[in-house]
């Protein structure tokens, strides 16, 4: 990623703006990076408490992450990475620069922070655009991930997703789970072409 944009962040108040999951089934804390070119690809993370309510039962007294919210949250990774990619094509489609999407998704975190009032000029992209939605959804449609560690309460679970190939109906994405670094899960996700979901009124 480039310099630019690999320092690009959103919090969570920001990602529950881009992703219609909520707690327990959102799997993703905030966005640590984006980048457009060679290939669309983001990076975000998810925080794992010790208390997190699923360990209590996977497994009592020997508490593991489970294998399928890392999967999930990959998943939502790449939700995410199509949202913000579509969003700067429908941005250059209507003349405009693609970055501002980028600006206005750096102002929602800001807003959804409360660490600025909302300004509707920076917002403009993402109201014409995001109008009626909440983002991108696409459904699993194939799943290739391997699981090459076990991930423990206390740690950061970072993904990576890298936009691979797109067809009619479906995206593809090799994905990538690590802690401290080191991979625990690889693989490739493909999902159906993301379509948007209701309702998106929060930012009109």
């Amino acid at each position: 990623m480039s310099s630019d944009t690999r320092r690009f962040r959103l919090g969570s108040a920001a990602v529950q703006r881009l992703l219609p999951q909520r707690p327990p089934l959102l799997f993703v804390d905030f966005i640590a990076g984006y980048e457009r070119a060679p290939k669309p690809s983001l990076r975000a993370g998810r925080h794992i408490p010790a208390n997190e309510e699923a360990l209590r039962g996977h497994f009592p007294n020997f508490a593991i992450w489970p294998g399928v919210f890392t999967v999930e949250g990959l998943n939502q990774a790449c939700n995410l990475l199509a949202t913000i990619s579509t969003l700067q094509k429908r941005s250059e489609e209507a003349g405009r620069d693609p970055s501002a999407v980028l600006d206005a998704l750096r102002h929602l975190d800001q807003v959804s922070e409360m660490k600025t009032q909302l300004r509707p000029e920076i917002m403009e992209p993402l109201r014409d655009m995001l109008r009626g939605g909440s983002g991108m959804v696409g459904f699993s449609a194939g799943i290739d991930v391997r699981f090459t560690a076990p991930v423990f309460p206390g740690c950061r679970l970072d993904y990576l997703v890298v936009e691979s190939g797109a067809h009619d109906a479906a995206m593809r994405y090799d994905v990538e789970a690590l802690v401290d670094g080191s991979p625990v899960a690889k693989g490739r996700l493909t999902l159906s072409r993301p379509r948007e979901v209701p309702s998106f009124d929060q930012i009109a």
